[in-house]
């Protein structure tokens, strides 16, 4: 997932180590700087756009594996709407946005682009962006196996690595074949709650709330719990 090419690939949080040369002085301007690299990637048929071999030939430029987390940060940033693709204006507003007009300006920039959403006034937004940039067209709800490549590659930004774990463990094994957006939205909410232990004390298991896939969590942690 990350980046593009697949939604369905292993999740890794990779570089290569190469380095990326600096570009020879140049008299073009950023924005000409920016449309150059776009140009470099653009598709040879459809003028204005990248599509998943651009992708990867940009991730090979930048040594950069195509599943690290930082080309969903990237998308992110550029406020892309559709995974495996970039539209000119989304790049172009993207790379402004991040102060970035060449490869070897972005691969400086490449730490703290992975670690932008580790701040929690900045990872909400990050989270919500993940699932719907995730949606193939005419696709309202992730798989199962989507959803989860994708919490395993966004979800280690959270603080609670043990909640999480234990989710990761009991989505594997439950029988939904999908999630829906409600869920997705509505885990990050659960996550960042007083849930009161191991017991779940603090959960409300009666006001109706929360989706259902998050109550059955809650009452196989519980039963994990007792044993």
């Amino acid at each position: 997932m990350g980046t593009q090419p697949s939604k369905s690939q292993s999740t890794r949080s990779t570089s290569f180590s190469s380095p990326i040369p600096r570009e020879p002085a140049s008299s073009l301007s950023s924005h000409e700087k920016r449309e150059e690299l776009f140009s470099r990637y653009e598709d040879s048929q459809e003028k204005g756009m990248i599509y998943a071999e651009g992708i990867q030939a940009f991730c090979t430029d930048l040594n950069v594996d195509p599943m690290d987390v930082v080309l969903l940060v990237i998308s992110w940033k550029c406020g892309a709407e559709t995974m495996g693709e970039y539209k000119k204006q989304e790049w172009m507003k993207g790379f402004q946005a991040m102060g970035v007009d060449s490869l070897h300006t972005l691969s400086r920039k490449l730490s703290a682009l992975r670690n932008e959403p580790k701040s929690s006034a900045m990872f909400p937004d990050f989270y919500r962006f993940c699932y719907r940039f995730s949606l193939d067209e005419g696709q309202r709800q992730l798989t199962k196996e989507n959803a989860i490549t994708l919490w395993r590659l966004v979800l280690p930004y959270h603080s609670k690595q043990r909640l999480v774990s234990q989710w990761l463990t009991f989505i594997e094994q439950h029988s939904t074949p999908a999630v829906s957006c409600d869920t997705w939205d509505l885990l990050l909410d659960f996550l960042n709650s007083d849930l009161g232990g191991v017991m779940f004390d603090k959960y409300d298991d009666d006001n109706g709330a929360w989706p259902i896939l998050i109550d059955d969590f809650v009452e196989w942690a519980r039963e994990r719990a007792r044993s």
